[in-house]
């Protein structure tokens, strides 16, 4: 755990990032010792208007001491990985030591707005390898249906109520160990849906004053700690089914994203969103330890990043929401392109084992996982939002997150951001670690900006 200064936690995660960039961001399908491929987008970010030219740079040079001989075929698919907007083939013919170089066109006013897979099969007598990039066409202009229950909002209001009803029980305790010379550390617990307490911890600054706050929530089954800012506070909060408290709401042995899957009112992320929501209400009543309670951001990455943007749609108390990566956000997509993965990832490994167990049918799923898509929440916010994705995301596929941003508020929509990573999964770069932080200070030292 990075102590002392923001700046200093920071620096970790930036060198974190680093790591993970230096692994995945070589635009290089293959290299051996004797063959050498590169593809680049005709735009480095691989995301165009609907009125440029999309299409890739190919690179191949033959290093083998014989000459090579091979295909090259190209396909692209739409967002879920079925129709083929291009399909071509061509031969690879190489000397010794010689080089083929191609800019191949996709072609201009070809694909709809949305985000397209664009493959690469390459077969020569050393070299076999398949490789996905994937380029955007005018995304802010994508736009396709969401799925809301009719009674999606009264759902919510009636489960914001009965949490209203819930004594909270707030119990705040100083840390010896954790607080230092420049920051006091607090363990917070609070009681939240279903009478279940959460915990975190609340980093306050040693100094006289009100602070602007955070509040942070983790990816999934993450474990949050205290972080530590310069001049602003911090809380950190588990959710349900996390940690130390975790069996009050999570049977031993039970795949969090599909206990109670098959009952929306029991569903586990009725109590997660609630969580959420209970940890605002916190910093909201605690203005006596020095939180400026006119001056809140939530934030975080995966499931973290999708509670504190649903956080925000549904307390109406803060004044800005950061999330990179955040999932679950049209689950239709997310089935129908999870399912297109040479390997199953989350969300749709523990859902594919829950519906063999269970025989459930998607169509069932969807009576439940409506309730919580993300997508149903974007209108109900009233502040803006800073979102960074990485286009090759098997987890939040990118359509899936732009279409839920392009839902906003023309108002806020003004004002919030989106950013893409073309060469990342389910991460983001250095750069944007610090775009993040820029836009949380700029957010809490002006909440009218």
């Amino acid at each position: 755990m990075c102590k002392g200064s923001f700046y200093h936690s920071i620096t970790c995660r930036i060198f974190f990032a680093l790591a993970v960039f230096h692994a995945v961001a070589i635009n290089a399908i293959g290299q051996d010792e004797d063959l050498t491929i590169k593809i680049k987008p005709f735009k480095k970010d691989g995301l165009y208007s609907g009125k440029e030219e999309a299409g890739y740079h190919i690179y191949i040079k033959n290093l083998h001491k014989v000459p090579q001989k091979g295909t090259l075929e190209i396909t692209v698919d739409d967002k879920n990985g079925n129709a083929e907007y291009v399909s071509m083939k061509m031969d690879i013919s190489l000397q010794k030591k010689a080089s083929f170089s191609k800019s191949l066109s996709l072609g201009i006013n070809k694909f709809p707005p949305g985000f397209y897979k664009a493959n690469f099969i390459i077969n020569t007598d050393s070299y076999e390898d398949t490789a996905t990039y994937i380029f955007g066409i005018a995304p802010d202009k994508m736009v396709y249906e969401i799925h809301k229950p009719n009674d999606f909002d009264e759902f919510w209001a009636n489960t914001l109520t009965k949490l209203a009803s819930i004594d909270p029980k707030y119990d705040v305790r100083i840390d010896e160990g954790l607080t230092d010379r420049f920051h006091k550390v607090y363990r917070v617990q609070m009681t939240s849906w279903d009478n279940v307490r959460i915990e975190g911890y609340l980093t306050i600054p040693n100094l006289k004053g009100k602070f602007p706050v955070t509040v942070n929530f983790a990816g999934y089954l993450g474990l949050v700690y205290p972080i530590y800012y310069k001049d602003f506070a911090a809380l950190s909060m588990n959710v349900r089914g996390i940690g130390a408290l975790a069996r009050q709401a999570l049977p031993a042995n039970t795949e969090f994203n599909t206990y109670n899957m098959n009952d929306k009112n029991k569903y586990i992320y009725r109590g997660v969103y609630m969580d959420c929501v209970r940890s605002i209400d916190f910093v909201v009543s605690h203005g006596d330890l020095g939180l400026d309670t006119k001056r809140i951001v939530v934030y975080g990455g995966s499931q973290g990043g999708t509670e504190a943007i649903i956080a925000a749609a549904l307390s109406k108390k803060v004044n800005a929401a950061a999330a990179n990566n955040p999932v679950f956000a049209d689950y239709r997509t997310i089935f129908a392109s999870g399912r297109k993965e040479k390997e199953l990832v989350f969300p749709m490994v523990q859902f594919e084992k829950y519906f063999k167990q269970t025989r459930m049918a998607d169509a069932q799923a969807f009576k439940t996982l409506d309730y919580f898509d993300l997508s149903n929440f974007i209108d109900k916010l009233e502040c803006p939002i800073l979102i960074g994705i990485g286009l090759k995301d098997p987890i939040s596929p990118p359509s899936t997150v732009v279409n839920a941003f392009n839902h906003l508020k023309p108002s806020l929509k003004i004002n919030s951001k989106i950013y893409y990573y073309p060469n990342l999964t389910h991460e983001v770069s250095n750069l944007h670690w610090l775009r993040n932080y820029n836009w949380i200070e700029d957010k809490l030292r002006d909440p009218h900006h």
